[in-house]
């Protein structure tokens, strides 16, 4: 899988694989779509310096084996669009901090598609439900809060890594709540928007699996 920086720590999810940025000069980010037989049907790459455009949307077109791809034309958006898509997907997360989750309604279209691990919905609503990670831990650590890693902006499309640190308040996958168990967690938003820079589609790859795992660890934040 190519990308412009080695990756850090890749999470994978069922149906998607998600390579996290290095620590080196330039960032990319690519979002890889998996069929039901482990097969790459989509990869997007999102570059701010806008060096790898023509792979920025590759369709896997092919029988197994074979690995032929298509790449889709692209065009470059305006660097002030970008640069709005980048203030709009940094305030996300701040509205979410700041208590203010619905505001981040104002960003997406009416009927924004939402993806979530798999888990498909549409409607501003929804956008503001998957933004602010309400169903992460079943409900178990309310008082999320969220640490952006980078924010990235190409063409119509976005992707924001970031980190989110919480603590156990409700009883979850079995482990009695006390109080004191914090969990932390990587994920990263990939956005579609229009030309007017609304959201028209969102797709969220995280690992949940992460907190089990912390939460029955002697020490905090045993995952890395």
């Amino acid at each position: 899988m190519a990308s412009s920086t080695t990756p850090e720590d890749p999470k994978c999810a069922p149906d998607w694989m998600v390579c996290w940025p290095g620590s080196g000069a330039k960032s990319s980010a690519e979002l890889i779509v998996y069929d039901n037989e482990a097969l790459v049907e989509q990869i997007n790459t999102i570059d701010p310096l806008a060096l790898l455009q023509a792979q920025l949307t590759c369709v896997t077109q092919a029988p197994p084996h074979t690995g032929n791809a298509t790449r889709e034309a692209f065009s470059q958006t305006p660097a002030a669009y970008r640069a709005m898509l980048r203030r709009n997907m940094a305030s996300l997360h701040e509205n979410v901090n700041d208590g203010t989750a619905e505001l981040n309604a104002d960003m997406a279209a009416e009927s924004v598609e939402v993806d979530s691990n798999g888990s498909t919905a549409k409607g501003r609503a929804a956008f503001v439900k998957l933004v602010s990670s309400l169903d992460a831990g079943q409900g178990a650590f309310p008082d999320i809060l969220f640490h952006d890693g980078y924010v990235l902006a190409n063409g119509h499309l976005g992707a924001r890594g970031y980190v989110c640190q919480a603590t156990q308040e409700v009883d979850y996958a079995g482990l009695i709540a006390d109080g004191s168990k914090s969990v932390r967690m990587r994920g990263m938003l990939f956005l579609k928007f229009d030309d007017d820079g609304l959201v028209v589609k969102a797709t969220h790859v995280s690992d949940e699996s992460v907190f089990g795992t912390q939460l029955n660890s002697r020490g905090p934040f045993s995952y890395r």
